[in-house]
């Protein structure tokens, strides 16, 4: 009886304990403006931007607290331009990083809930905000310590220091937007390399755009040159349907370098029907390859999981030498093939179109995209003709690489668009290029970029 009677009493005691100790202070937040309170970020001809800040935020607290600071940006220049909010000098000691959460909101549509605190340095709190000239933004930030329902004395401690700053740095995307969205908004700035083709799809047109995009990275967190592989977006495609019949608009990529500039589109096979290949990509070789050994090489599954498996017109064309941009992209999604090929495939990764080489041109000053687009493909690599294939992205001189079109009028010819300029047909055995296809999955975001060489956009799952 005693006994029980002890432990009872011992028990009560470290229930007390515990609840003292979790009154305590749990750790200590700061956040402050500029070095100065008042710091000019940009100002330079018509540009200037200032961020006022007088008041820190100072917050010691246990889990369920939180606290709030304000500060204003001010456009004093003379033009529109835009701006982003981050965290600089950041020192962030706590185990669970979830645990520390901001929300910032302001007078100009910028509402951000319960979003994680940054970690590091140079961490952004809002990107891409247009302001006016004369224009101020006024915003709330605060801070909370989240209460999790859980034991959080690991956090006890727990320190967290920051500066708010602005600055116009481009190539941050906020909020992320779908591919989609991405190229939709560009074209409505009015980007002279987009443009509409005669089917209502987006495109990226010239010798060099800035459509690069980064893909196959070690880690899409920390992407760059070294861990990723440059692709290039061909643009945005309307009614394309994936392989559980859904149809939306989807954008479609093209890896920038050749996983090979010598590889069949169908092997020889003396002993086949075909011993010159086949031109049913069905069963093609490079349809094996790419979707077998090339696909499984890909570095992680986050990769793989941007990809959409989608239905792929396989539609062909009985000529080689009289089909432009436009007659190419009805024959492709026509039902004329050659004896029983099927007229669509469903997978992941495939290959350009005769049809996007076309309507890639930006044509240029001796002849003009228009007369790019009215020209028979076949013929681009005449000297009258050259601005059609120097201001396309898809040509290189070095290599001529296949299309996933196919005459139908044998069984054994694939299209090809050659180093020289020109689109036709080649037996399908023979070695050409290959750019691996593919369309990001539906709900990738975009989180950052310009689409330049040096900064190119960067997916998320």
């Amino acid at each position: 009886m005693n006994k029980k009677f002890y432990l009872l009493i011992g028990l009560i005691v470290a229930a007390i304990a515990l609840v003292i100790g979790t009154s305590y202070a749990y750790f200590m937040a700061t956040v402050t403006g500029g070095d100065s309170g008042n710091e000019t970020v940009i100002k330079s001809g018509n540009l200037s931007l200032t961020l006022t800040d007088n008041n820190s935020l100072t917050l010691n607290g246990i889990p369920g607290d939180s606290a709030s600071k304000e500060f204003t940006v001010t456009n004093t220049g003379t033009n529109e331009t835009f701006y982003n909010i981050k965290m600089v000098d950041v020192t962030n000691t706590f185990v669970d990083k979830n645990d520390l959460v901001y929300t910032l909101v302001g007078d100009n549509d910028v509402n951000i809930t319960e979003t994680v605190i940054p970690s590091t340095s140079d961490e952004y709190l809002a990107t891409n905000i247009t302001i006016g000239k004369g224009v101020t933004h006024n915003y709330t930030l605060t801070i909370t310590f989240k209460e999790t329902n859980d034991n959080q004395d690991d956090n006890k401690g727990a320190t967290f220091s920051g500066k708010i700053n602005i600055n116009n740095e481009k190539g941050v995307i906020w909020p992320p937007v779908s591919p989609v969205q991405l190229l939709n908004n560009l074209y409505g700035e009015s980007n002279p390399e987009l443009v509409v083709d005669d089917y209502d799809n987006i495109r990226y047109i010239g010798a060099d755009p800035a459509n690069y995009i980064y893909f196959n990275c070690d880690d899409y967190n920390n992407p760059t040159a070294e861990t990723c592989e440059k692709w290039r977006i061909i643009g945005s495609f309307k009614d394309i349907e994936d392989s559980e019949g859904q149809t939306t608009e989807r954008v479609k990529i093209m890896r920038d370098e050749f996983v090979s500039t010598s590889i069949a589109w169908d092997e020889r096979d003396n002993e086949s029907p075909y011993p010159y290949g086949s031109n049913n990509w069905a069963t093609a070789t490079l349809n094996t390859y790419l979707n077998g050994e090339y696909y499984n090489s890909l570095k992680n599954d986050t990769t793989k999981n941007l990809i959409d498996s989608v239905v792929w017109n396989l539609g062909g064309s009985s000529t080689y030498n009289d089909v432009t941009a436009k007659m190419f992209y009805e024959r492709e999604r026509g039902t004329t093939v050659y004896g029983s090929n099927p007229t669509t495939w469903t997978g992941k990764i495939a290959l350009i179109y005769p049809s996007d080489y076309g309507y890639a041109t930006s044509g240029g000053s001796t002849t003009s995209r228009e007369t790019c687009l009215n020209k028979e493909l076949y013929n681009w690599n005449s000297p009258s003709f050259s601005d059609c294939k120097n201001n396309d992205y898809i040509f290189d001189s070095s290599t001529s690489q296949w299309t996933l079109a196919h005459l139908s009028s044998n069984s054994n010819n694939a299209f090809r668009v050659s180093s020289y300029g020109f689109a036709r047909n080649s037996l399908a055995y023979s070695g050409y290029g290959v750019r691996p296809v593919l369309y990001l999955e539906s709900s990738a975001l975009i989180i950052s970029g310009d689409g330049s060489e040096a900064s190119p956009f960067v997916p998320r799952g």
